[in-house]
Formats: structure tokens, sequence, C-alpha cells
């Protein structure tokens, strides 16, 4: 059983993937003021692009 206890791996971890969802809801809301899009359409887009820039880093880190 583990420990309760956060390690600085988990905690770094934790912090990343918060700023990330953070950053894809302003991405999804500026795509929604600027072009006028539904909200489903918005983060749509915004999980496409996501894909597509992790896509990208896979291809030229690895």
């Amino acid at each position: 059983m583990t420990s309760g206890a956060p390690t600085p791996a988990r905690t770094k971890l934790l912090y990343t993937a918060i700023a990330l969802l953070l950053l894809a809801g302003l991405v999804a809301f500026g795509l929604m003021s600027l072009f006028d899009l539904s909200l489903g359409v918005a983060v749509g887009w915004t999980v496409a692009l996501a894909a597509g820039v992790f896509l990208l880093l896979a291809v030229l880190v690895g």
C-alpha cells in the first residue's frame, strides 16, 4: 500500500496537469470568442490542436 504523502515527482505532475487543463480552457474559450464557435466545437478543435502539437513533439524529440 502506498502512503498518502505526495512525492516531488507526483506534485510536479499534478501541477503540470492542472496548468495544461487551464491552458486548454483558455485556448477553447479563445477559439469560441474569436471564431464565434459553440463550446463543443471549440473543445474539439482544442483537442485536435493539442494532439497535433503532441504528435509534432513526439516526432521532433523521439
